[in-house]
């Protein structure tokens, strides 16, 4: 039941980002500049504190550092796997924008996580 509620949910979503990087082009036509940067900082924002959540507890170090180091390496395979996609390209400013995401939502989660615990 622990793998259900914990590891299913960033498993799931690692699963939604590869899916949608497997269509030549998402759906509603072309994005606009800069859109998809946003775009890749979002979903790898919420990748990074599923992770969190499945590898432990807020107090826990090792689990926000594994958190991040997963989600760029997925992030890094993933824009790799796009080179074999058609109409897709690898792109290290969309794996920038990954870890970005990534760091960022770590960051702002570790802070709430310091200021709930002080309450």
């Amino acid at each position: 039941m622990r793998f259900l509620r914990y590891w299913a949910p960033p498993l799931v979503w690692a699963a939604l980002i590869f899916a949608s990087s497997e269509m030549p082009r998402l759906p509603g036509g072309p994005v606009q500049p800069g859109l998809d940067k946003v775009l890749h900082l979002v979903a790898y924002a919420v990748q990074a504190l599923l992770w969190v959540r499945a590898l432990g507890s807020s107090s826990a170090r090792q689990a926000w550092l594994w958190a991040l180091v997963l989600s760029a390496g997925f992030g890094a395979l993933d824009e790799f796997h796009q080179r074999f996609v058609p109409q897709r390209e690898c792109s290290f400013w969309d794996w920038v924008a990954d870890l970005c995401g990534a760091g960022a939502a770590l960051m702002v989660a570790w802070v709430a996580a310091g200021r709930n615990s002080r309450s």
